[in-house]
Order: C-alpha cells, then structure tokens, then sequence
C-alpha cells in the first residue's frame, strides 16, 4: 500500500481488500483522517482497536461482507466506533 504521500487524507474506503490487521500499519500515519470504512477485508476486531487507539480522532466503521456500508441494519453491523458527540 502507497499511502505516505498522503498524509492529508481525511476519509478512507477499504472494501473487497485482502488487507490484514498487519496492513492497519501503513494507515497509522495519517493522523489527519477523520472517518475509516473497513468492508469484507480480513481486518479483525483487534486490529481495529489497536488502529483507533493510534487514530483516536477516526471514525472508523467495520462491516461484514454481507453487508454494503450504505445500507447498515441494527443486526449487520459488526462494530462501529464513534467519536464522543461534540458539545
């Protein structure tokens, strides 16, 4: 993944990827990216928790294959993390 020389990147879209929590590393870097979509990639439950622990100002939204991210239902999400609500 080339990624570097996009360090101003504010949201990413992952889906029908191979990429592994291994391949969370190269999205570390972008600490301006404020909203992350993981769907059907091989990204665990783990490697999301460690990406957002890297990313704390990132969304980031994790869907199974089985579901597209435009249309979510309370019983296909797998997890969405969300930032705090702004006050």
């Amino acid at each position: 993944m080339h990624l570097k020389g996009l360090s101003g990147l504010k949201t990413l879209y992952l889906g029908g990827t191979q990429v592994t929590d291994s391949g969370l590393v190269h999205i570390r870097g972008l600490t301006d990216m404020w909203e992350l979509t993981l769907y059907s990639t091989r990204v665990t439950d783990t490697g999301v928790a460690g990406l957002q622990k890297a990313l704390p100002k990132c969304r980031i939204n994790k869907y199974p294959s089985s579901l597209h991210p435009r249309c979510p239902t309370p019983g296909g999400v797998v997890r969405i993390w969300r930032l705090p609500p702004v006050s």
